[in-house]
């Protein structure tokens, strides 16, 4: 190999995490994960289509979570598509995203879904990271747009991957 090209050192996965002392950049197999959450069945149902939902989505013990995009379907919204009419302005919610272990909310005031989850046909790809903390969670507080949200079914879904505790100990996991 010629003297003026750089060598990365290889080594074989030999497992999904890093071991203590590792860093977060080995973290690439076996560690993407999803938290979900649905409205619209019972007990969250949207009967007037405005009702207010709190909700929190608990993380898992076992590790930290990264969230790196977000997605959401609202049977509304596919029921519109497939009639051919317009969509449902602002996604048919506003949302509050809430990091309960850190108690920061994630924005001001509640946004509409589709700024903070996409369009129903593509995620939201968030520009910064941000990580959940083991027995934390990820609060949600959402209510209906309008009364013809009236029978909506909406989920949402945090996308990323998981990182168990200690394996990253210079950043404090």
């Amino acid at each position: 190999m010629p003297a003026n090209i750089m060598q990365r050192s290889t080594r074989p996965i030999s497992g999904a995490f890093p071991r203590a002392g590792g860093s977060l950049g080995q973290i690439t197999r076996d560690s993407f994960f999803q938290y979900a959450v649905t409205f619209g069945v019972a007990p969250t149902v949207f009967t007037v289509g405005t009702e207010t939902f709190n909700v929190t989505i608990p993380i898992q013990s076992d590790a930290h979570f990264i969230c790196v995009m977000t997605e959401y379907d609202n049977s509304l919204q596919a029921a519109t598509a497939n009639n051919g009419a317009a969509g449902i302005v602002g996604g048919g919610a506003v949302v509050l995203l809430t990091d309960t272990s850190a108690q920061r909310q994630l924005a001001s005031q509640q946004v509409p879904v589709n700024t903070l989850f996409g369009t129903a046909q593509r995620p939201y790809v968030w520009p910064f990271t941000h990580l959940f903390r083991a027995n934390g969670g990820i609060g949600v507080q959402i209510t209906g747009t309008a009364v013809a949200g009236a029978g909506q079914i909406i989920r949402l879904v945090f996308a990323g991957f998981k990182v168990p505790i200690g394996a990253v100990p210079e950043l404090g996991l």
